[in-house]
């Protein structure tokens, strides 16, 4: 971004915190935009066109979950019994896998319990995963959660959004803790509000949360008692139903009447699909975003519904990107207990316009069209492991469970035979060998790495193997510096300082640009080995030859954060060129006294 940093690093001149300038940015530009902004930051020496030299940073944790690590399936499994709560004291041999139908042997099983904190309870004692047998149970003590609340709000009407605002704020007072992070999105992007800790700005943030106006096209006539839905519309022009069609043509057989239906069944459909794609692409956007954090990765969709009939693909897509980060999808309906059911009022509808009373028909249609909004929330929910939370007003309840880690969790992992890198979908089923009625709570599937998958989780694993190393690399010429102090927020932390010789990359040259890019890698381990905290940063260059000269001779300076408290660390920081390969990698002492 060009900003010169001095001492341990504060935002830069003329960037607002406030929602109205996070409103600006595209959702569709989260990861890059907000994360430049937002997060701790890391600077660059030089004055450079962010054209020419760009500097992305994150928070990182090494060996984050991929799907698929080394052809080893992870999945995470939540038992509950008849009273809802989570069931303990399960063991390896009461599971059974399935995938694609065949019975897997299970290599892999570890319980995990919930921190305190996380939970409201007191956790068991825990104990290290190392120190048992691989394929016997370990206690894991869950790490922090980062809970993004994403609201729907094209599609929810003002009153379900103002109950859902309510009990957001309400969970943000009441049930966050100590290393929670939230985040507030929208479907419009008009509101954003990136992971933090601050209760304030959160509840200011969703507060400014409104509905914004479809604007999409009507269609009632004197006969029906509601406009004609997006469902409606689909019947009559991809179902070909007659009877849908006669109800809204109210007796009228004119070929004039026949083609305005058409075109206005038409324009309904392709309106309702303009949105929810929109919708599903800013969801998708989140959940990238999402997915680079460490800790349990939460999205709690609130939304009254939405129509997704011809975006099969698009949700496809949401959930496997999904699957790929981690990211567990709740969803909340917004509407609470629905009063309009089969025979119901039409005036209990908010639908309702007045006239004649509704056909049953008609009110089958409503029905169908809310269901079908629906199952999109229960689909996204089911096949990423969440809740869907509906038919209840007690929207406070369903933030708090949809939030909440499990007490107890069980983590299976297999080996597949012959594993295709097709990146075809493969379907999973749990199931338990002991008596009694149990709800399984796992994810429905997992797609099968690609070629280009593979050779990125390589990438990944080199880099996660050398940042839990302790020796040095010189394949980049490179020196690094670390400062501890006192952070503009009062907290403590390390000032990473890493200056590169960019005579010794291997710049490619490209449309009159040189072209590179760096990894950086930051991290922190206590005394006892365990990592504390990490940021990663990507340095990316498409130079002009005078500033290739330039930086040349004065070489590439990047500067990272890590907030940590006082205390003895080990910092850890790696450096890898993407075009040779090559590696630059250091351990210092980190302590922050």
């Amino acid at each position: 971004m060009g900003f010169v940093s001095a001492g341990l690093l504060t935002a830069p001149p003329g960037v607002s915190e406030s929602t109205e300038a996070q409103s600006r940015f595209s959702i569709r530009h989260l990861a890059a935009a907000l994360v430049l902004l937002l997060f701790p930051f890391a600077v660059f020496s030089q004055q450079i066109s962010e054209q020419e030299l760009r500097f992305d940073t994150q928070p990182y944790a090494p060996a984050t979950t991929l799907r698929i690590h080394r052809d080893v399936i992870q999945v995470d499994v939540v038992v509950r019994g008849a009273d809802g709560k989570a069931l303990d004291g399960l063991k390896e041999g009461d599971f059974k896998i399935q995938d694609k139908g065949k019975e897997q042997v299970i290599t892999q099983f570890t319980v995990e319990r919930a921190e305190p904190g996380i939970v409201g309870g007191q956790a068991p004692s825990q104990t290290s995963a190392s120190a048992r047998a691989p394929s016997s149970p370990a206690v894991v003590a869950n790490r922090q959660r980062f809970i993004a609340l994403f609201f729907d709000d094209r599609n929810t009407p003002f009153s379900d959004l103002a109950y859902a605002r309510e009990a957001a704020e309400k969970f943000v007072r009441e049930d966050l803790h100590g290393d929670d992070r939230v985040g507030v999105f929208t479907a419009s992007a008009s509101t954003t509000m990136d992971f933090t800790d601050d209760t304030q700005k959160l509840l200011k943030t969703i507060e400014s949360v409104q509905m914004q106006p479809l604007g999409g096209p009507l269609y009632q006539h004197g006969c029906t008692q509601y406009p004609m839905g997006p469902y409606a519309s689909h019947l009559i022009l991809d179902q070909g139903d007659t009877e849908t069609r006669q109800l809204y043509l109210c007796g009228n057989k004119e070929p004039s009447a026949e083609a305005e239906l058409d075109i206005v069944a038409r324009s309904i459909l392709s309106a309702t699909s303009e949105v929810s794609k929109s919708l599903l692409g800013s969801l998708d956007s989140v959940i990238g975003h999402l997915g680079q954090m460490p800790g349990h990765r939460i999205v709690i969709l609130t939304s009254s519904g939405f129509f997704t009939a011809s975006l099969e693909t698009q949700m496809d897509q949401v959930t496997s990107d999904a699957l790929d980060a981690g990211v567990v999808i709740n969803s909340l309906d917004a509407k609470g207990l629905v009063a309009l059911a089969p025979g119901g009022e039409a005036k209990e509808s908010p639908l309702y316009s007045g006239g004649l009373p509704a056909s049953e028909y008609e009110k089958q249609l409503l029905k169908k069209q809310r269901e079908e909004m629906d199952d999109v929330m229960a689909d996204l929910a089911r096949d990423t492991g969440g809740i869907f939370f509906h038919n209840n007003n007690d929207l406070d309840l369903g933030l708090r469970e949809m939030a909440a880690v499990p007490d107890v969790s069980y983590r299976l992992g297999f080996s597949p035979a012959d594993l295709k890198a097709d990146g075809k979908f493969h379907d999973l089923k749990v199931k338990l060998t002991v008596p009694g009625r149990f709800q399984i709570q796992a994810r429905r599937g997992y797609f099968a790495p690609s070629e280009a998958t593979r050779q990125a989780e390589s990438r990944v694993d080199r880099l996660n193997d050398e940042v839990l190393k302790t020796d040095n690399m010189e394949g980049i010429p490179a020196e690094v510096k670390a400062q501890p102090g006192r952070l503009p927020s009062g907290g403590t932390g390390l000032q990473v300082s890493l200056h590169v010789d960019l005579r010794a990359l291997s710049l490619q040259k490209s449309q009159g640009r040189h072209m590179d890019k760096l990894t950086v890698v930051s991290a922190l381990f206590n005394s006892q080995g365990d990592f504390v905290t990490g940021e990663m940063g990507v340095v990316d260059m498409a130079l002009k030859n005078d500033t290739l000269t330039a930086l040349s001779k004065r070489g590439l300076n990047t500067t990272m954060v890590l907030q940590a408290p006082e205390g003895k660390y080990r910092m850890r920081l790696v450096v890898e060129e993407a075009g040779s390969g090559k590696m630059f990698a250091v351990t210092r002492p980190g302590d922050i006294p």
